[in-house]
């Protein structure tokens, strides 16, 4: 049967290392902007960007 010789199921993996000094104790910017380059790699749209495709008329 067609569906039965598909193959495997694909999976997908990702490996993202990150090494930094703060130079501070204050951590909140560096968790934020950590957080943006995820977000960014995942594909996200940035923010107030509003994707155009995804919206219907009405």
């Amino acid at each position: 049967r067609y569906g039965d010789i598909s193959g495997p199921p694909r999976a997908h993996q990702l490996e993202l290392r990150a090494s930094w000094t703060a130079t501070t104790l204050e951590l909140g910017p560096h968790v934020e902007a950590f957080c943006e380059v995820l977000e960014h790699a995942a594909g996200l749209p940035p923010s107030g960007v509003t994707d155009l495709g995804s919206r219907s008329r009405a």
